[in-house]
């Protein structure tokens, strides 16, 4: 009953138009039993959807635009799972669309991830962009609070693993967890300019909700958590309106 109420409620929402970011993780070839998870053809489904009703943008897409009135679609993953490459690039490749996968450079090479030499792979092939999650999933809200110098040391060390590789890589950055100082003003401003000085130009969160202005702050750009337990008929709502639950 609850579902359904979150339903009716959320139809009071008005659509936006706007910059939508849809996040990612686990792409599979069987119904997803996991939130992370999305079953391959949810997935088709979801690119169809978004083709049909937005402009999807490829990464190398400026983002400092105005979006009011416009209707734009950017499609990213997070940590850089081997499934984004074995399922997910075909479903990409057959909608004409690209993406951007938030690597975390620690866990590369390890079982389920994605390789250095795929890494090398994808930077050939062009359907991903390449961009930083951190270089060890650190929660930067924490970090910031107790020691800023780790979170420094962690973009760092980031940013230096694709110049050693010599991997081409967007300036960007997804929050590990979704997690930024959110409720400390000065360690925000500490943490962009942290940002700027390693020449981080955006940075991700989650959030749930359309960007629908010209980005105020593109270090808190905010992405729509695509749960692979949802429906496809939650999936429109959140599209269209950025989360099913009016009161969050």
């Amino acid at each position: 009953m609850a579902k359904i109420a979150d339903r009716v409620l959320s139809k009071l929402l008005p659509n936006r138009r706007g910059l939508r970011v849809l996040m990612y993780h686990h792409i599979t070839d069987a119904p997803a039993k996991d939130g992370l998870d999305v079953w391959i053809q949810d997935f088709d489904q979801h690119l169809s959807w978004a083709k049909q009703h937005s402009q999807v943008l490829a990464p190398t897409t400026p983002l400092d635009h105005d979006y009011s009135g416009k209707n734009h679609t950017l499609i990213t993953f997070d940590d850089g799972y081997l499934d984004n490459l074995t399922l997910a690039e075909p479903v990409l490749k057959k909608h004409g669309l690209k993406a951007v996968i938030f690597i975390v450079p620690q866990f590369i090479g390890q079982n389920g991830y994605l390789s250095l030499e795929q890494l090398r792979h994808i930077n050939q092939r062009g359907t991903f962009a390449l961009a930083l999650h951190s270089f060890a999933h650190l929660n930067y809200a924490q970090s910031m609070q107790h020691n800023p110098d780790d979170v420094a040391q962690d973009i760092a060390q980031g940013l230096d693993y694709f110049r050693t590789h010599g991997l081409r890589h967007l300036p960007w950055l997804a929050y590990p967890y979704g997690a930024f100082p959110k409720k400390s003003k000065p360690l925000q401003l500490a943490l962009e300019s942290l940002f700027k000085h390693h020449g981080i130009t955006h940075a991700f969160r989650i959030g749930n909700r359309i960007n629908t202005r010209q980005l105020k702050n593109p270090y808190l750009i905010e992405r729509i958590d695509i749960k692979g337990t949802e429906d496809f008929e939650t999936f429109k709502i959140k599209f269209a309106k950025g989360r099913c639950r009016p009161w969050v």
